[in-house]
């Protein structure tokens, strides 16, 4: 399965991406709209954007720790292996 996910052609990897997007902004929206209705109504739990939303931010915290890793390392210049000589200038 993890191949064929690898081996899948660019349109579908661009479908995939909107499909994030959008989902990503109708979870921000409900996210928006939760956080206007505990602040109207009293009777709501004062968490309840934790306890609808608790178990996705777990989720993102790897995800977003593992995204700023790679970035990282992707900026960082590559050195030299310790098994290749030094290059003489």
């Amino acid at each position: 399965m993890l191949s064929d996910r690898a081996d899948m052609k660019e349109a579908s990897r661009k479908g995939a991406g909107a499909l994030r997007a959008a989902t990503l902004g109708l979870l921000s929206r409900l996210r928006a709209g939760i956080a206007d209705e505990v602040e109207h109504d009293p009777k709501l739990p004062p968490d309840l954007d934790a306890q609808v939303f608790g178990y996705l931010d777990e989720l993102h915290v790897p995800r977003a720790a593992a995204a700023r890793a790679k970035k990282a390392k992707r900026a960082a210049p590559a050195a030299p292996a310790a098994s290749e000589p030094p290059e003489n200038v």
